[in-house]
């Protein structure tokens, strides 16, 4: 395989796991090396060529640029950059955007005009605008990977590429880690922001942490599996969603304190025959396959007509994972035999 040179958008929590993990398993850029990494504080560092594991010490010899930060100015670098730089992939992990999946939609479309291929673990612009984004990568004759928006890096849709056509009936999933650690804590004994602060402290929390108590994570994700599965026009709106409050959850907690044998969780569901798409907190029981959930843990029950019921799962994810997910789609992509170990 020839070395491919990656361009960066996003580096924070995420992008700087992806760095780390390329570092690991191919320090001296005999396979993949960055061409530049573009960030809202970094500006538009460009990089030629540089193995994965000078990328650190690099950006920090950088001084970078000394302007105020400018959001509109910093996005018109960036398309530039995308629009005119030396790169083979587009590793797009930047924050998600519920309502217009901007600036993620325009970059990644950038990239895919000029029949470059790309990867991203953003929720906002695949939620939004899946089909559109598919259809510009088929025009250019580039590919579009986002393993990674739906339980990290946990294989689903590759998964899902290797079986015979089959047709969903329901989706049934916990798909929020932020939430799972909240409500544990609570159940320990401890209060709402001790909850959060732990969530925040090992990054599983949304860049706004609202998306995830009202639902809009997992409802994206929902939107995301409905739309590259079973190929449904569902939309955001679409989704009914329950506002998770310190309150309400004080009140689930304490109607099933006294009940060992049960599990609080934000599950996600996509029922197509009933037209029922839904994301509220469920109290589970030990029969129910989701109540393996326990702290951050994510899990997804997928009903077919020809399989029954399929079980996807991940226990305690990082950001290690997420990564894991970009790194997986960027192999898939160009080699299907390598194996780094």
């Amino acid at each position: 395989m020839d070395r491919k040179r990656i361009a960066l958008v996003g580096y924070g929590n995420v992008g700087k796991a992806l760095v780390d993990m390329l570092a690991q398993v191919d320090p001296e850029g005999k396979r993949f090396v960055f061409s530049g990494i573009c960030s809202r504080s970094i500006g538009v560092a460009n990089l030629r060529d540089l193995a994965p594991e000078k990328v650190e010490k690099k950006l920090k010899a950088n001084k970078g640029d000394t302007r105020a930060y400018n959001p509109e100015e910093r996005v018109r670098e960036v398309k530039t950059y995308l629009k005119e730089g030396d790169y083979d992939i587009l590793v797009e992990a930047t924050s998600a955007d519920y309502d217009t999946g901007e600036p993620a939609r325009s970059f990644i479309l950038t990239a895919l005009d000029r029949g470059i291929d790309v990867v991203t673990c953003n929720k906002g612009p695949i939620a939004l605008y899946l089909n559109e984004l598919k259809e510009a990568a088929s025009r250019a004759n580039a590919s579009l990977m986002f393993e990674s928006t739906v339980m990290d890096g946990t294989p689903v849709f590759s998964l899902f590429k290797s079986l015979p056509p089959v047709k969903l009936k329901k989706i049934r999933g916990v798909f929020n880690s932020t939430t799972g650690i909240i409500i544990d804590n609570m159940r320990e004994g401890k209060n709402f922001e001790q909850g959060m602060k732990r969530a925040k402290a090992i990054g599983m929390t949304e860049t706004d942490p609202v998306n995830d108590l009202s639902g809009m994570d997992a409802a994206a994700k929902l939107v995301i599996l409905c739309t590259a599965l079973a190929g449904h026009g569902i939309k955001l709106p679409d989704v009914k969603r329950e506002q998770i409050t310190e309150d309400s959850l004080k009140r689930l907690v304490a109607k099933v304190k006294d009940d060992k044998c049960v599990r609080i969780r934000q599950v996600a569901t996509a029922d197509f025959e009933k037209k029922e798409f839904k994301v509220g907190l469920e109290v589970l029981k030990p029969e129910d396959m989701l109540f393996s959930c326990s702290g951050a843990s994510n899990a997804a029950i997928f009903s077919m007509d020809l399989f029954g019921e399929m079980v996807i799962a991940e226990r305690d994810p990082t950001l290690r994972e997420t990564a894991f997910g970009i790194y997986s789609d960027i192999v898939d992509l160009y080699s299907k035999d390598t194996c780094y170990y």
